[in-house]
C-alpha cells in the first residue's frame, strides 16, 4: 500500500482514483445464508492499491483473468475456487489501465455450492488472503466491512458444514 502521489488521498477521494470517474461501490454480492462467502481485503484510510501491485500479486499466485475483467483463483482440477472484484466501480480490472488502477480495496467472493471440497478450499482462500493482506499492508474484513475475526471464520466454517 502506498499514498497517492499528492501523498493526501483520503478515503472518499480514492473512489475517484480509478480512471479518475468512477464511483466507490459496495458489491451487492449474496450473503453467505447463500451458499456465498463475500471478504474484502482494504488498503488503510488514506491509501490505495496500485494496480501493478496487485497484478504482480495475481501473477504470483497464479490468478487468470477471465472475459469479465475479474481475476479467479483456479484449482489444479481447473475449478473456480473464488473471484477477485474491483472495490471501485464497475467491479473490473481493465489489463490495459493496469499500471494506472489505484484502488481502495478489492472483494473476494466464494461460491462454496459450486465446489467439490469447500471447507478446505475456504481454508486455502483464507491463508492465500491472509498473505496477501500481509503483503499489501491490508486488513482483511467480513462482508460487514468489519475485521475479519476468528469468530468469523467459525461462523463460515459452520455453515459451509450445513451446506
Amino acid at each position: 500500500v502506498r499514498a497517492s502521489e499528492d501523498g493526501e488521498i483520503k478515503e472518499s477521494d480514492a473512489s475517484k482514483t480509478k480512471n479518475s470517474e468512477a464511483e466507490y461501490s459496495e458489491p451487492d454480492f449474496p450473503s453467505l445464508e447463500q451458499g456465498i462467502v463475500v471478504l474484502h481485503v482494504m488498503a488503510p484510510r488514506g491509501y490505495v492499491f496500485y494496480g501493478q501491485d496487485l497484478a504482480q500479486i495475481f501473477y504470483d499466485y497464479s490468478f487468470s483473468y477471465d472475459e469479465r475483467g475479474l481475476f479467479q483463483a483456479i484449482s489444479l482440477k481447473n475449478e473456480v475456487l473464488f473471484e477477485v472484484v474491483n472495490g471501485v466501480e464497475p467491479g473490473t480490472f481493465e489489463l490495459d489501465n493496469i499500471n494506472t488502477l489505484q484502488t481502495p480495496g478489492i472483494t473476494v467472493f466464494m461460491d462454496v455450492c459450486a465446489l467439490d471440497d469447500p471447507k478446505n478450499e475456504f481454508k486455502q482462500m483464507l491463508t492465500l488472503l491472509y498473505e496477501m493482506s500481509d503483503r499489501l499492508g491490508a486488513s482483511l474484513l467480513n462482508e460487514q466491512r468489519r475485521r475479519f475475526t476468528q469468530s468469523d471464520v467459525s461462523r463460515c466454517l459452520a455453515r459451509i458444514r450445513q451446506i
